[in-house]
């Protein structure tokens, strides 16, 4: 489903942005993994400059650190909050450029295994889980949380997708 989207996107999908878009959706992580990413990715992430953007009357300063505009990269890359997570997953991440999400995205994915490449989107959808938790619910989670949720959410899709589920041939004598 998120291929035919993105398909109709029109420009996401020309010229050297589809090998980028067709190694994302290999990636093998959950799909509600993959629809953040993909929301993040397409501006329709409701960040509040993304909500701003759209006439919705709200001060844009992130509501977590309270230090600059929330933005899509801010709100899972540059915030302070999501800065601790990239430094205990990846030490030395670059997370206090200004570019677009897409681009640190496309820079960070570019040169690492598949299955770190899981673990960067399910970390993004951690902390963009732990932000939705501190607007709406005054729960903070602290950085090493955040990081702990997203493996085991990870781990726990792949375990599920490892099994086979296949009834027993003879049904068990009681």
């Amino acid at each position: 489903a998120y291929k035919l989207l993105q398909q109709e996107k029109g420009n996401w999908n020309m010229g050297n942005n589809m090998s980028f878009w067709i190694s994302l959706w290999n990636i093998k992580a959950p799909p509600q993994v993959l629809n953040l990413i993909w929301r993040a990715l397409t501006y329709c992430l409701p960040t509040l400059l993304q909500l701003q953007s759209k006439h919705v009357p709200v001060n844009n300063i992130c509501p977590v650190c309270k230090e600059g505009v929330e933005s899509i990269c801010h709100a899972l890359v540059q915030c302070k909050a999501a800065d601790m997570c990239w430094q205990l997953f990846l030490p030395g991440t670059t997370t206090n450029s200004n570019m677009e999400f897409k681009i640190w995205l496309e820079r960070i994915l570019s040169c690492k295994p598949d299955n770190i490449k899981a673990k960067i989107i399910t970390l993004c959808w951690s902390i963009w889980r732990s932000r939705n938790d501190f607007v709406w619910n005054n729960r903070r989670w602290q950085p090493m949380k955040i990081v702990a949720k997203a493996w085991e959410y990870l781990s726990q899709w792949k375990a599920t997708q490892d099994r086979l589920f296949s009834a027993p041939v003879v049904p068990p004598v009681t």
